[in-house]
């Protein structure tokens, strides 16, 4: 579930508020990972989780 709704906030058909607050840390864990790997830039980060990336 956490790629998911990580893959629709990518795609703008979902907000992090929208992501149940159970999900809502392993879905920031998945973006921190995904920042580390290059595969998504530390503004992208801030743009789909709402708050800067810290890594």
């Amino acid at each position: 579930m956490v790629t998911y709704y990580a893959y629709k906030i990518e795609k703008g058909l979902l907000t992090f508020n929208q992501v149940p607050t159970t999900y809502q840390p392993a879905v920031k864990s998945l973006f921190r990972t995904k920042v580390a790997n290059g595969e998504i830039t530390p503004e992208q980060y801030e743009q789909y989780v709402g708050e800067p990336y810290e890594g």
